[in-house]
């Protein structure tokens, strides 16, 4: 039987949704394979999957266990069919659901191979993600959202390298925001892979902007007392001005194309008009 401490199986136990047969069976696979050595704690309950701290003979490590039953499995079917790396197109809800899985773990080795600030990929199993913790000992870094970061114009530009180093690996992040940054003592991490395609996508500029404008977003409004970057923070088009600045150094990423270049021009005509 996969040991799992009683308090983080009692907090998270609603129905079928996080240790059904499925996912213990896959926990036992992972402890007998040694990748972990058994659940730990319970750091938080997303609205599709748990994220917990598990032992292993290298220390603790975060272990994402998707529940399968109440993941919104269209709407993560209409994210692969602009992937052009997925092909044939799954069909049926484990199937899609388990594409969904692993192409985040590919993401996030990606990520890790092209230098970007992001959690090392450990192991994946079905629903299952195991991966770096990033923090001390077994506290969880936070997130900016959470969080105030002390120095945030030297921040908000190691985020937009981390962007840049994600982009020269041909990966749209896809859902970076406040929620999906972390600060490890001042410096940016990237989390949550599970959105990211590739710049080839239909869908890149859109994804690319989206991320922008979020961290923009963010910055301006939270740190509105603040010059960032010898931007008054006071002024209507601060947000654009972030986003421009963001991108002047994302871009630098991007290999030029005609598909490449395209984004590029789609990127900054909306820049351009926000």
């Amino acid at each position: 039987m996969a040991r799992i401490n009683k308090g983080s199986q009692e907090r998270f136990r609603t129905r079928q949704d996080v240790f059904d047969a499925y996912t213990l069976d896959t926990l036992k696979e992972l402890i007998k394979k040694r990748v972990i050595d058994g659940l730990s704690q319970a750091v938080f309950k997303g609205k599709e999957s748990n994220v917990f701290l598990a032992e292993s003979a290298k220390g603790m490590v975060v272990v994402k266990i998707y529940r399968m039953g109440v993941c919104d499995f269209r709407n993560m079917y209409n994210y692969l069919k602009f992937d052009p790396r997925i092909s044939p197109l799954p069909r049926g809800r484990r199937a899609v659901i388990l594409t969904w899985v692993k192409r985040e773990f590919s993401n996030l080795l990606i990520a890790n191979r092209a230098g970007v600030s992001s959690p090392r990929a450990i192991f994946n199993m079905n629903h299952i993600i195991v991966e770096e913790l990033i923090g001390r000992g077994n506290g969880v870094s936070p997130t900016i959202e959470s969080s105030a970061v002390h120095e945030p114009s030297d921040f908000l530009m190691q985020t937009a390298d981390n962007y840049r180093k994600l982009l020269g690996a041909g990966l749209v992040h896809g859902d970076l925001s406040s929620f999906n940054i972390l600060d490890k003592e001042g410096n940016a991490v990237f989390i949550d892979f599970s959105q990211a395609t590739t710049i080839s996508s239909q869908e890149a500029a859109h994804l690319i902007l989206r991320d922008m404008r979020n961290v923009a977003v963010h910055f301006s409004r939270r740190y509105a007392d603040k010059m960032l970057l010898g931007i008054d923070m006071a002024k209507k088009d601060s947000i654009r001005r972030l986003m421009e600045l963001f991108w002047k150094t994302a871009r630098k990423g991007i290999k030029s194309g005609e598909w490449t270049d395209m984004v590029m021009r789609d990127v900054e005509r909306e820049i351009m008009n926000n």
